[in-house]
Order: structure tokens, then sequence, then C-alpha cells
């Protein structure tokens, strides 16, 4: 009987073990780019959105370009209010009520959108600074561990 036994052969328990440890290590590397892969994404988006609010803005600045300067607002400015919905075409809006209620809708597109998010808009010489801020720690961290804010700044001419 015992020389039967020697000649069999298979996997012995330590052999199945291994190479369990070793696939779990594995998979553990595919999981952990996974989870990196998506932080990525997330910021990605929130930089494609920050793009597609700058020009938001910027578009409603060229469609009136005589009064693009009253466009200006700082980052800790509030957005005027809005007294009509300047979005309905039965209403007749002056160019001050059409640019308070776009910088109020931009305002609320910005911090309803991105987490954290600061809008700006700045004169720099003949040139326009639109700045959109937010929190984009999913990705990204300062070493003391404080939330990195990002921001998105376009610089063009009317």
């Amino acid at each position: 009987m015992n020389r039967l036994r020697r000649n069999e052969v298979g996997s012995s328990l330590v052999e199945v073990v291994v190479a369990l440890f070793v696939l779990a290590v594995g998979m553990l590397g595919v999981l952990s780019m996974q989870v990196k892969s998506m932080q990525f994404n997330q910021s990605a988006y929130y930089y494609t959105q920050a793009v597609y609010l700058a020009n938001e803005i910027l578009e409603h600045m060229r469609s009136s370009p005589g009064i693009a300067n009253t466009y200006l607002i700082g980052l800790e400015e509030a957005a005027p209010t809005a007294s009509k919905n300047c979005n309905d075409t039965s209403v007749t809006c002056s160019p001050a009520e059409l640019r308070n209620f776009n910088l109020k809708q931009w305002r609320d597109n910005v911090t309803s959108t991105l987490v954290s998010g600061k809008a700006s808009v700045q004169r720099v010489g003949d040139f326009y600074a639109i700045t959109v801020q937010f929190d984009d720690s999913r990705s990204s961290t300062k070493k003391d561990g404080t939330p990195e804010l990002s921001e998105y700044v376009l610089m063009t001419e009317i």
C-alpha cells in the first residue's frame, strides 16, 4: 500500500495556499488600480464641468460685448439678484437685468455642479480672466491632509 502512495502526484496543501496568496496579492493590485481610476475619472469630470461653466459665462459676455465689463465679479462676492426670468421669450429684459440674470444663473450652476464651487470674472489688461474653483480632494490632498482646491482659468479677449 505504501508503494501506491509514493507514485501518486498532485499539489500539496502548502502549494495551494501559496498560489492563493499570490492570487490575492494580484487582485489587491487590480482593486487599487480600479479605485485610482475612479478617482481620476471623477477629477476629469469636475475639470470638464469647470471648462463648460467658464465657457458658458464667456458666451453670455460675448453676446453683449458693450456691457462685458459689467460682468466682473469676485470669488467671494455675492451674485446679483435677478428680478426677471430673462429665459422667457415673452419677457423683455434690459441689459442690466440680463446681466444680473446671467450671473445669478451661472453662479447657481457653479455651486450646484461642483463641490465647493466658486467662480469669478476679472479684467487683466485687455483680457478677461474667468476663474472656476472647486474641491478636488477625491483625487489629491495636500500633505497636511487638507482638501486640494483646484481651479480652471480661462483667459480671453472679447
